[in-house]
């Protein structure tokens, strides 16, 4: 009889923490469409400085970033000393595809687990609107922590399994897809995004990428960051400065 009671106990107490956790997801992320914009958002086009490092190259020019709510992608730079260089995606899901190029116009295709992503880099609010968000990503709130930079809401994204059935291959390495996401728990809007990618080869080898967003400006009811940088491996890749943003 104790024991039965006990397996009573145990059941409602696991059905309790697992709706507990359903709550908590589906709060966080409507808490970041909340604070992102006050109506759908289907496109956002954004201009201004860039800064671009490479060893001890220092490069500056302009930027252009568009980015879709179905997750297509463009980055455009173009920079005094190195020229133009472009990274696009395709619209976000199991067929993405991602590929850059640099000044001599040769396109490269990426390895297929650095593309696929649940987010865009540089504006991962977009994305999670009701009404475009794949039903494919996955989320998890893994609550307030505390870092050397701040204490910050954690938010987990990734794709399920389920959207990859009877490719085994890409099952096994859905955790390359995995996104963390820092929101400021005040403004509940995106600090850093942390992901890792691997080299355009298909190498195992993981490379720590951390997008920071800073001087975040309301354009039209969007809360657009106005300051984004690129780190990769630790250093600081990409600075940009916005001057305008068109939201549609």
């Amino acid at each position: 009889m104790v024991e039965a009671t006990l397996r009573l106990i145990y059941s409602c107490l696991a059905v309790a923490l697992l709706a507990s956790i359903a709550y908590c997801q589906t709060t966080a992320v409507q808490q970041m469409r909340s604070a992102f914009s006050s109506s759908p958002v289907t496109r956002v086009t954004l201009s201004g400085d860039a800064n671009w490092y490479a060893g001890s190259l220092k490069d500056s020019g302009t930027v252009t970033l568009t980015a879709a709510s179905d997750g297509s992608a463009q980055m455009q730079l173009n920079l005094g000393t190195t020229g133009e260089r472009i990274e696009s995606q395709l619209a976000i899901g199991p067929g993405m595809k991602c590929q850059w190029s640099g000044p001599d116009g040769k396109v490269h295709q990426q390895d297929y687990f650095v593309c696929l992503k649940p987010l865009t880099w540089f504006m991962p609010s977009l994305g999670l609107q009701s009404a475009s968000m794949p039903t494919s990503i996955t989320f998890a709130d893994l609550g307030t922590e505390s870092t050397p930079e701040g204490s910050f809401r954690h938010v987990r994204a990734q794709f399920a399994s389920a959207a990859f059935t009877g490719d085994a291959n890409t099952v096994g390495q859905l955790t390359a897809t995995v996104m963390d996401i820092d929101l400021d728990p005040a403004s509940s809007l995106p600090v850093r995004l942390r992901y890792s990618v691997r080299p355009d080869s298909g190498a195992d080898v993981k490379i720590p990428i951390v997008v920071k967003f800073s001087d975040y400006r309301n354009i039209n009811g969007t809360e657009i960051p106005y300051r984004i940088e690129r780190y990769v491996n630790g250093t600081l890749q990409l600075q940009i400065t916005l001057q305008s943003s068109h939201i549609e």
